[in-house]
């Protein structure tokens, strides 16, 4: 009868412990279980490889649009396009928030009988940011499919170069459009909607200059329909999306029935 003189394990004859084996098992899991330490730099390499090309897309597509679309359309970064539509997204929510702000401050000067039916702010700014990525998805779509239809070589992610192009003129108009608000509500509002789309339909025309194998006379009913469609959209969703806006008291009171019963009881 033999004994392990490491464990002191009872063996049978010509038995090895494979105690010492565990031993090094256990010492080398957490050395395979650590991280890589080239891990961070990598990543810290590939943000700012997506930051030089953000600030140079940017800047190009401020200074030289029409010169700028054709190369940038056709490279279709999506990660840049995503970025610049998102800030479009974010501005709006601003927008929005300024817009609900003066709501309810007009709310509150009823008192009482009105503080239930004060819009939310963090509601508001989401919802419009929500909206915002599913126009522009839209949008995008449609560059896609009319492009496709007219015989134009596009990638969707070509379609969404052309719609981010949109986004980078907007978002200083937004900007903008806010700063009027605070000065007058109505010529913010009115700068929001009618600058924004001036100037969007302007980019994205020069957008639409970055796709393969379309003439220029294709070109302009490409934007054409595009620009058409998509208004027709943008109104009937706006109409059915608008009420998400608005407090559930409010809705609840301007119901259908709540009204029917309003006018039974007078």
């Amino acid at each position: 009868m033999a004994f392990c003189r490491y464990c002191g394990r009872k063996l049978e004859d010509g038995e090895v412990c494979t105690c010492q084996q565990a031993q090094q098992n256990q010492a080398q899991a957490p050395q395979q279980a650590a991280p890589q330490p080239g891990a961070a730099p990598v990543v810290s390499a590939q943000g700012k490889q997506v930051m030089d090309a953000l600030l140079k897309d940017l800047v190009g597509l401020v200074k030289a649009p029409a010169t700028t679309a054709p190369g940038y359309v056709r490279r279709g970064d999506v990660t840049v396009s995503v970025i610049f539509l998102l800030l479009q997204g974010i501005c709006s929510a601003i927008f929005a928030l300024f817009c609900i702000g003066k709501i309810n401050s007009l709310i509150a000067l009823g008192g009482s009988m009105t503080q239930n039916i004060k819009f939310s702010g963090v509601g508001a700014f989401f919802l419009t940011l929500l909206y915002t990525v599913i126009f522009e998805a839209v949008l995008a779509g449609l560059y896609f499919g009319v492009g496709k239809l007219l015989g134009g070589q596009l990638r969707f992610q070509e379609a969404l170069s052309i719609v981010s192009m949109r986004s980078v003129i907007l978002v200083p108009v937004i900007l903008v459009s806010c700063l009027v608000f605070l000065l007058n509500i109505s010529a913010g509002i009115v700068f929001y909607y009618f600058a924004g789309a001036l100037a969007g339909v302007i980019f994205l025309v020069a957008g639409s200059n970055g796709i393969a194998n379309l003439t220029p006379d294709r070109k302009v009913y490409l934007n054409l329909i595009v620009t058409v469609v998509f208004t027709l959209i943008f109104l009937f969703l706006g109409t059915k999306l608008l009420p998400s806006y608005v407090p559930s008291s409010l809705r609840e009171f301007f119901s259908t029935d709540n009204l029917m019963n309003i006018l039974s009881n007078m």
